[in-house]
């Protein structure tokens, strides 16, 4: 059975803003350093490369020139792998606008539902999620007022996992009237933390991507789940100072509320940085990363049911 939490994953970690990714505008043939890495992984098992899910950002489609592109360079990183572009609709218009306007729960149910259908997938796969997010954290204030409001919060996508703890009235208003981000970051209660911990705890490795120069997500430390100092409640018209308060110091962690502290405990969470602006993956950024963490499962003991998740 495919479980819930992984694809929530996928567009979990940015807190507000992103872009989709840059059409690739050319195939380039793997370096040398690469070609040699390629080579020593596909030497471990001959197996079948394990397969991969793709699910595109904002502003981007499934069926988008980039998109098949970069499937086709998976494709010839790891030949032979089965790779699924996840769309919510067959048509790129209105692919695309559902990366605008809709309702994330739905839209996850909707794609776990497509998933577990695929007969390739039955036996697990690893996945890349590309950016999502919201507007530049700098325009917030009143323009975001209507951010939690009941038609936000069921219709805009952004809107629906957009988090800026500085102000404790925003703040305040995220946690009382979030349907998305709240749930599975486990801040709010009825949360089915056990779901979520069982279905971490599922991945061999879990890939957090961070951009050097990153101006569109903001903070850009939340790519590895860091984020503001949360501001005091009980100052409601205060805005706390920008603070990064890292992943291994948040409540979420400390708590070990949906299992982050448990899998990093075990290796399996990695770190890895990008040079340059957000979503400008350059082949040294994605090309190791594809090689490492796709495709390939000499680690996996039986060759069945493993996951990982990248996540940029």
């Amino acid at each position: 059975m495919i479980t819930r939490f992984s694809f929530f994953l996928v567009v979990l970690t940015p807190l507000s803003c992103a872009l989709s990714i840059p059409k690739l505008t050319s195939k380039i043939e793997l370096d040398t350093q690469h070609d040699n890495l390629r080579w020593e992984l596909q030497q471990s098992t001959g197996k079948q490369p394990h397969p991969l899910v793709l699910w595109h950002g904002l502003g981007d489609s499934a069926h988008s020139a980039g998109m098949t592109e970069f499937a086709e360079l998976i494709k010839q990183v790891h030949p032979g792998i089965f790779v699924h572009s996840i769309a919510l609709s067959d048509d790129s218009s209105a692919d695309q606008k559902a990366g605008w306007f809709g309702d994330v729960n739905a839209q996850v149910d909707i794609v776990a539902t497509e998933l577990s259908t695929i007969p390739e997938l039955k036996n697990g796969f690893d996945a890349i999620g590309f950016s999502q997010g919201k507007y530049h954290a700098k325009t917030i204030n009143t323009a975001l007022r209507g951010m939690y409001s009941n038609y936000a919060q069921s219709h805009l996508v952004q809107a629906q996992y957009f988090r800026d703890p500085r102000s404790a009235r925003d703040l305040q208003s995220y946690y009382a009237a979030n349907t998305f981000l709240a749930d599975i970051n486990a801040e709010i209660p009825d949360t089915d933390e056990k779901l979520y911990k069982r279905n971490l705890a599922s991945l061999d490795a879990l890939v957090l991507v961070l951009f050097s120069e990153d101006k569109t997500v903001v903070p850009k430390e939340s790519g590895w789940f860091g984020s503001y100092k949360p501001a005091n409640l009980s100052e409601p018209d205060a805005m706390d100072e920008e603070v990064i308060v890292p992943m291994r110091q948040q409540p979420i962690y400390k708590d070990d509320r949906i299992g982050l502290r448990t899998l990093d405990e075990a290796g399996k969470i990695y770190f890895t940085t990008c040079e340059g602006p957000h979503m400008r993956i350059s082949d040294d950024c994605w090309k190791p990363l594809v090689l490492r963490f796709c495709g390939d499962r000499r680690g996996d003991k039986d060759g069945q049911g493993s996951s990982d998740i990248l996540i940029q």
